[in-house]
């Protein structure tokens, strides 16, 4: 008599995993008898947290004109804080004269997305509005939210 295990591990999206084994006895006949089934499963999962972790200004200066670039950086917030690409980050830029442009930008690889903008020298500010991705959630809480660059 023949004893074989299988093990089944079935992985549906971010849904659910369920894991089973089974343990049959196969007579020499071919005739198969289950000594015993058994089976878990988890779902549904729960949707991954994300954070920005830092905000990054720089600023260069071409006669009057001030062109100022923010880096906005997304990681998980559960340990090991892996970027996050793909998510969609949307800031919005004060800038001189009470004036305020909203841009969105999509994070690479790096979990970094990159925004520009211009005009004279003066103070600006980038002020993250939202964050998302499929399957996450955006923890504003523990963001870092806005950056100001003097130029």
């Amino acid at each position: 008599m023949n004893i074989k295990l299988r093990t089944i591990l079935a992985l549906f999206g971010a849904i659910s995993i369920t894991l089973a084994t089974a343990v049959a006895a196969v007579a020499p006949d071919g005739t198969v008898d289950t000594l015993y089934t058994t089976g878990s499963s988890v779902s549904p999962c729960q949707p991954e947290t994300m954070k920005v972790s830092k905000i990054m200004l720089t600023s260069g200066k071409s006669g009057s004109t001030c062109t100022v670039t923010g880096k906005v950086t997304v990681l998980e917030t559960a340990y090991p804080q892996q970027s996050v690409s793909g998510a969609t980050v949307t800031i919005t830029w004060s800038r001189p004269n009470a004036n305020s442009v909203v841009k969105s930008a999509t994070t690479d690889s790096n979990g970094i997305a990159t925004f520009t903008t211009s005009g004279p020298s003066s103070t600006y500010t980038l002020t993250v509005n939202n964050v998302t991705k499929s399957a996450f959630t955006w923890d504003k809480s523990s963001s870092t939210l806005s950056k100001i660059i003097q130029n």
